[in-house]
């Protein structure tokens, strides 16, 4: 399930989905504070990304003007991924939330961190096919679950 997660893009500006379990205790996962449930997030979808074949990179890289959760690299494949964080809803992820997330601030700041991923990639030699900025979200279930929502080329960064 990883492998079809992380390496097929949906078609027609859809999202793909795949579940997995993690080992939380309901009420660890409810009393988690927001930036807990952010790195644990994080982590869960970089290790994903991992066991898929991907190069984690730079994790929370922070400069003035943004900040990337996760770069990502594989086979002249670049892959910047917002990660979001969220417990315990049921329903999927819609647009409208995602609208919420992917605001034109956040836009312009993944497309500056984008393009100093370009820069420094190439500053070191790094040859690369094709550059993606991705929105991942991470839904925690206290029932065990967790489901990993992904929306490929979640900013357009073809001027890059």
């Amino acid at each position: 399930m990883h492998l079809s997660f992380w390496n097929t893009d949906p078609v027609n500006g859809a999202y793909h989905r795949a579940t997995f379990s993690h080992s939380l205790q309901p009420s660890v996962l409810m009393n988690l504070k927001r930036l807990e449930l952010a790195r644990l997030g994080e982590d869960f979808v970089g290790k994903s990304a991992e066991l898929a074949g991907w190069t984690i990179t730079h994790r929370s890289l922070r400069r003035t003007g943004f900040e990337l959760d996760l770069v990502a690299l594989r086979e002249g494949a670049v892959r910047v991924l917002e990660v979001k964080t969220i417990r315990n809803r049921q329903q999927d992820p819609d647009l409208e939330l995602t609208a919420q997330w992917l605001n034109q601030r956040k836009v312009q700041a993944m497309r500056r961190g984008c393009q100093f991923v370009l820069q420094s990639l190439k500053g070191e030699g790094f040859s690369f096919d094709s550059l993606s900025c991705e929105l991942i979200t991470a839904n925690f279930r206290i029932d065990g679950s967790v489901t990993l929502y992904r929306w490929p080329n979640a900013c357009e960064l073809s001027d890059l």
